[in-house]
């Protein structure tokens, strides 16, 4: 049996008592509810009671003074989840993988286009044009970044190294742009475009 009463006195077994004269009503209040809280959890399977005497004094018990008495909810309890430790944080953080971040943000400061010059003339009898590329830093192909070779505007071959040859090349003039792309098609650099013309033999038919 437990018995709880905020009636001024003496603490006496089986009874917890506190004074108004010492404590303020809100404090006493908020203790109230602390220990019926404490109380409901220790007994949840116990009913709780409240009886208010002739004299407005307030007082919660298991045991029903009267018999159509009916028990009250108490409030719920609230329970704080204890702060992690600088150690428990430190050792969560070493659990983590290594972060790809700087793998992935790599900005570049320049990509050019190497050779061919630009308004260069270039003789290619078997149809097969040669670009190389620089860039500035260099190509971060663990990131998923590749380099893409544009012909006349158009995507003509993708790579991870700087060399190209690029195929069948019609004779005329086009236009070669080169970028670095990531895994997900964003454009992280353009090189400026230069103009190529490509000289092709022929092979005249009487």
């Amino acid at each position: 049996m437990f018995n709880f009463t905020n009636n001024p006195g003496v603490a006496t077994k089986g009874s917890a008592t506190i004074s108004n004269a010492v404590f303020s009503g809100a404090f006493i209040a908020s203790f109230i509810t602390i220990v019926i809280g404490s109380i409901w959890f220790t007994h949840s399977q116990a009913a709780v009671y409240k009886q208010v005497d002739d004299q407005g004094n307030i007082t919660y018990s298991d045991v029903a003074t009267k018999k159509d008495e009916k028990p009250i909810t108490p409030p719920k309890v609230m329970t704080f989840k204890p702060l992690a430790t600088p150690q428990q944080i430190q050792e969560t953080q070493s659990k983590r993988p290594a972060s790809n971040e700087n793998a992935s943000t790599t900005r570049y400061l320049d990509l050019q286009i190497a050779q061919p010059g630009n308004d260069q003339t270039i003789r290619a009898n078997g149809g097969i044009l040669s670009v190389q590329l620089t860039a500035n830093p260099e190509l971060n192909s663990s990131a998923g970044h590749h380099y893409v070779l544009l012909v006349s505007g158009k995507a003509r071959q993708s790579s991870t190294t700087p060399g190209f040859k690029i195929g069948n090349i019609d004779r005329g003039s086009h236009t070669l742009t080169a970028q670095i792309q990531d895994r997900k098609g964003n454009i992280l650099a353009n090189s400026s475009t230069i103009t190529v013309h490509v000289l092709r033999a022929s092979v005249l038919r009487p």
